[in-house]
């Protein structure tokens, strides 16, 4: 008689071969409890190898539109360093797509002003940190889900990045997972409200005694000039070592400042931001006016680039293009 418990852990099919009026076949008994065993020892090795695989997934974190657009338009050019590949490939686009399908006449176009946009963020970021050594410091302002922080952490191991954003958590979760151990800080804030920060950054590690540059790219255009440029000059007090500033602003979009190309791709990008975003305006700013500012701010002077000065420095050539045919330029105090 073949214990309950064994009986139990028999399957039907054996029960009927093996166990007949109560007797059991010793042999197929054996062979099954064999097979029952070698189950067993395949799912002891097996299971704790697959929750390992489990909780060591990839996470894709998904990003908002207008973040997730201007990635979709750099198609990652700008990051080609290991860890900013890995980061960028973390990030889930989808959200930008809806918009980014909208441009299929300027797909070229669109993407040559993105990446020519953050080469020219990048360049900057790069020469003020060799200029001033490991004491220097970045700060992002809106840096979102940038992959930079991580770019310039990488080239720069030594000096210290902040990010500030009105959302953290997941872009400093992620590069914590990639970078465990690094020098960059991300602070919750509303970046329009410099005075809830200043205080803030100080606690994370900022050291108004030291170099620091602030990179503006990409927010100039979605924010009331009253409220953003208001909350510049605060932080450039605050410092009392070397302070630079790089951004980009969006041109009136008129035929004095932008070609008809230039205006149709402006109008297209910005009203189908407006419209799918619900962004309430949208904000333009002259040569002038942005010199302006800078200068209002403290600075003795600024330089002013627009996208054939990049191309030209980029590729010795600029390809069907004239001056006037991008909505966006770009700007930095010497470094």
């Amino acid at each position: 008689m073949v214990p309950k418990i064994h009986q139990a852990a028999i399957s039907y099919p054996f029960k009927k071969n093996f166990l007949m009026n109560g007797k059991s076949n010793g042999l197929g008994l054996i062979f099954h409890s064999l097979k029952v065993f070698s189950y067993s020892l395949c799912l002891y090795f097996l299971f704790p190898i697959a929750t390992i695989l489990w909780h060591n997934k990839e996470v894709s974190y998904k990003l908002v539109e207008t973040s997730a657009l201007v990635l979709l338009c750099d198609k990652g050019v700008s990051y080609q360093t290991p860890l900013s590949k890995k980061f960028l490939s973390s990030l889930d686009t989808s959200a930008g797509e809806s918009i980014y399908n909208c441009y299929s006449d300027y797909f070229s176009e669109i993407s040559r002003i993105i990446t020519n946009r953050k080469y020219i963020t990048h360049k900057f970021c790069s020469q003020f940190l060799k200029r001033h050594g490991s004491s220097a410091q970045l700060i992002f302002l809106a840096c979102g889900w940038d992959p930079v922080l991580i770019k310039m952490q990488e080239l720069f191991p030594k000096n210290k990045i902040f990010g500030i954003d009105s959302q953290v958590k997941e872009p400093e979760e992620l590069t914590k997972k990639i970078l465990p151990i690094s020098s960059i800080s991300y602070l919750k804030a509303d970046i329009t409200d410099s005075k809830e920060w200043l205080k803030d950054l100080v606690q994370k590690g900022w050291n108004p005694s030291h170099p620091t540059g602030l990179v503006i790219e990409g927010i100039t255009y979605y924010i009331p000039p009253s409220l953003f440029w208001k909350n510049i000059s605060p932080l450039k007090k605050a410092c009392s070592s070397s302070f630079s500033i790089c951004g980009d602003f969006l041109v009136p979009l008129n035929k004095k400042y932008v070609s008809e190309k230039g205006l149709k791709m402006g109008q297209l990008i910005f009203e189908t931001i407006k419209n799918k975003c619900q962004i309430e305006n949208y904000y333009n700013y002259s040569q002038e006016d942005i010199n302006e500012r800078i200068l209002s701010l403290g600075f003795s002077s600024l330089s002013l680039t627009n996208f054939e000065d990049v191309e030209l420095e980029r590729f010795g050539v600029c390809k069907n293009w004239n001056e006037k045919d991008c909505y966006l330029h770009f700007f930095s105090t010497h470094v």
